[in-house]
């Protein structure tokens, strides 16, 4: 199974895609000889993607925070310097 990995800043969907080729492979069985090596392998890739997100998106949010902070912290020496001019 592939990892997912990021290209312009977006996340490439390789680890759902290939959780979902697996649980189609389950649905076209009918649930009649359902591995479970294969439900496994579809939890272990569910459980990947989702700690993979969640990583991604705290990653995002810590970014923003700091993007946020310079901000602020320029609007505050913008705000002194109209100050002293007043």
């Amino acid at each position: 199974m592939q990892r997912a990995s990021t290209v312009g800043g977006k996340v490439c969907k390789s680890w759902i895609m290939d959780a979902f080729i697996i649980y189609n492979s389950v649905l076209d069985e009918e649930g009649n000889d359902v591995s479970v090596t294969d439900l496994t392998a579809l939890e272990e890739e569910l459980t990947a993607a989702l700690i993979h997100t969640r990583s991604r998106k705290t990653e995002m949010m810590m970014e923003r925070l700091s993007a946020l902070r310079e901000q602020e912290k320029k609007l505050n020496e913008e705000n002194e310097q109209l100050k002293q001019q007043y």
